[in-house]
């Protein structure tokens, strides 16, 4: 016996996945405005996630990534070649 498969083409819906606004994951930016209250935002028009740079979770976030990531390398230069 031969397997076989039905294949049925509709519109072109992948071509349309990646469009703004398509059916794909959102990307995502980073936005500077100062003074604002908002931590991120949905922007339906282009599909992305806009990330308020200048919050103050992200900057904290940031410098709290940093120390660790500093201190496992330091961790990792002090235990020597394997």
């Amino acid at each position: 016996m031969t397997p076989e498969v039905e294949l049925k083409f509709v519109d072109d819906a992948l071509a349309d996945a990646d469009a703004a606004g398509g059916r794909g994951l959102p990307g995502y930016r980073l936005e500077a405005e100062h003074g604002q209250p908002w931590r991120s935002r949905y922007d339906s028009g282009r599909n992305e996630i806009v990330i308020m740079s200048a919050h103050r979770d992200f900057l904290a976030s940031r410098s709290v990534a940093s120390s660790g990531l500093a201190a496992s390398v330091r961790a990792s230069s002090e235990a020597g070649p394997d």
